[in-house]
């Protein structure tokens, strides 16, 4: 079997097994991380490895965007959300996008001091003219998973993939 095709087929195992939480980088109690032990267990460069999960990553994002985008805007057809929400959930997005890209993230890490987030979130949103509060943030969150976009709705990726606004 060709390398690209065991790391095709072991890529989109690793994808339906999880999708990519943090494990993937973290080492285990030899100090070796999956990605080490993939590409010296079939004898491929770390960098294909990386490569290839990289680029499912980044597919499952775009495709999960989309998906969202369409709940969204059929959600404030149906008068589901509010056009302020809808402005909402765009801007917070934009943010997770951001953070995303930023050279200091670390998938998981958000779920950690969410306060601290959610506080910071609350600022960004004014900041952008929005005037929200927390407790709207929170309404927010109750119909954001009603329409299946939640954090635990599935709909996520496990690092990221769900819409976090209100408080756990």
């Amino acid at each position: 079997m060709k390398k690209t095709t065991v790391i095709a087929i072991t890529g989109a195992m690793v994808l339906g097994a999880g999708l990519l939480f943090p494990t993937l980088v973290s080492a285990d109690e030899n100090g070796d991380t999956f990605i080490q032990r993939f590409a010296e267990r079939f004898n491929v460069s770390e960098d294909e490895v990386e490569g290839v999960v990289q680029e499912m990553r980044e597919e499952h994002r775009e495709e999960r965007q989309e998906e969202r985008e369409e709940i969204v805007s059929s959600a404030l057809d149906d008068g589901s959300l509010t056009e302020k929400q809808g402005e909402i959930l765009s801007v917070m997005a934009q943010v997770r996008d951001q953070e995303r890209e930023s050279e200091d993230f670390v998938p998981g890490e958000g779920m950690r001091n969410r306060e601290e987030r959610h506080e910071e979130m609350v600022n960004t949103l004014n900041d952008e003219g929005l005037d929200v509060t927390q407790e709207e943030l929170d309404d927010l969150r109750e119909i954001v998973k009603g329409l299946g976009l939640g954090v635990g709705e599935g709909k996520g990726m496990g690092n990221g993939g769900g819409m976090r606004m209100g408080r756990e």
